[in-house]
């Protein structure tokens, strides 16, 4: 009898572990996605480098590509 109770407590235990996880879970995904909606796409440091390395590459060849 004392098995079965000391059974019964550990699987509460691990379900409650188990649920826990799944809820921080689930949390922790509802929040990247609320990150995700609230980037502006377009606007970011590497897509503003990107697009001045790109004038400037342009720029270049027009020079020297000229020559």
């Amino acid at each position: 009898m004392s098995r079965l109770i000391l059974a019964m407590a550990v699987l509460a235990v691990v379900s409650s572990m188990a649920y826990l996880a799944l809820s921080l879970l689930r949390g922790a995904a509802s929040a990247g996605r609320e990150r995700i909606e609230r980037i502006e796409f377009g606007g970011g440091t590497m897509q503003k480098m990107s697009y001045v390395l790109l004038v400037a590459l342009i720029l270049y060849t027009a020079i020297w590509g000229g020559a």
